[in-house]
């Protein structure tokens, strides 16, 4: 593959996980070991440069990483050692802002923080547009006794209900579908936070 040096690929007995990332007009192969001690070493690559696996090499987008392999054929190895990976959590995807006036408070944060709200939908839901570029997360203001939440995406709405119960919570709205919009449900939590779930994808 390219890697010649006084150093073995970490044994094959170990657990790795391969994922192909689009990376401009190329693609990424990130190879991932398992519970491995970190490597050490230094090797030759196929441009004849040296790199030890403890300082990773600048890659050709600029970014640095362990960069062993580059194959020539548009594919780019990368290897993370010694990394544990676990397994992904739910993900926090919207907040929302609560109060009994929503047009007033809709235009009281576009003014304070340069957000971008539409609320052109049949029950006055101000859809937040935060204009931050990648950063952050969307959101919502909308009409109701003056609270935040944020909203959590799930596979399946009910069994997070059902398991926030068995926790100690209580359901505040049951499984709901917005049509053209999204599929939700709240529960409150022991110390009375409510919190929104989505249907991930929906």
């Amino acid at each position: 593959m390219g890697w010649e040096g006084d150093e073995e690929v970490p044994p094959g007995s170990s657990t790795v996980e391969v994922t192909l990332t689009p990376d401009g007009d190329a693609t990424v192969l990130h190879l991932v070991h398992r519970d491995l001690p970190p490597a050490r070493g230094r090797g030759t690559w196929r441009d004849g440069s040296t790199s030890s696996r403890g300082s990773p090499r600048r890659r050709r987008d600029g970014t640095r990483g362990r960069t062993l392999v580059d194959v020539g054929s548009g594919v780019t190895v990368v290897w993370a050692v010694g990394r544990r990976e676990e397994s992904m959590g739910a993900p926090v995807v919207h907040f929302e802002i609560y109060g009994k006036d929503a047009s007033k408070l809709q235009s009281f944060y576009a003014d304070l923080f340069g957000w971008e709200i539409h609320a052109d939908n049949p029950i006055n839901y101000g859809v937040v547009h935060t204009n931050s570029g990648d950063r952050g997360i969307g959101g919502g203001i909308t009409e109701g006794d003056a609270r935040v939440n944020v909203v959590v995406d799930v596979d399946d709405l009910q069994k997070y209900l059902d398991k926030a119960v068995s926790m100690g919570g209580e359901v505040v709205t049951p499984v709901t579908e917005i049509p053209d919009m999204v599929t939700w449900a709240e529960f409150r939590d022991p110390a009375g936070n409510v919190i929104g779930i989505s249907l991930a994808d929906s």
